[in-house]
């Protein structure tokens, strides 16, 4: 079911990071229009939900893309 897929994979990564791993993110805005403000609220999104969903210890972020 869709609703075990979230604590499945939390699950996973908690053995993951038990077991001695590190997790590690990466965020990324494709080129677009979006005004600079814009941009770091959405990439900072996307970082605060890889930490709160995957646990990660860090998060490799870039702005844009090609």
């Amino acid at each position: 079911s869709i609703c075990n897929c979230l604590p499945n994979y939390q699950e996973s990564l908690r053995n993951l990071i038990h077991n001695g791993y590190e997790i590690i993110g990466y965020a990324r805005k494709s080129p677009a229009n979006d005004d600079i403000d814009t941009r770091t609220k959405l990439l900072q999104a996307m970082v605060n939900n890889l930490h709160e969903r995957s646990f990660t210890s860090r998060v490799y972020a870039s702005t844009c893309s090609y």
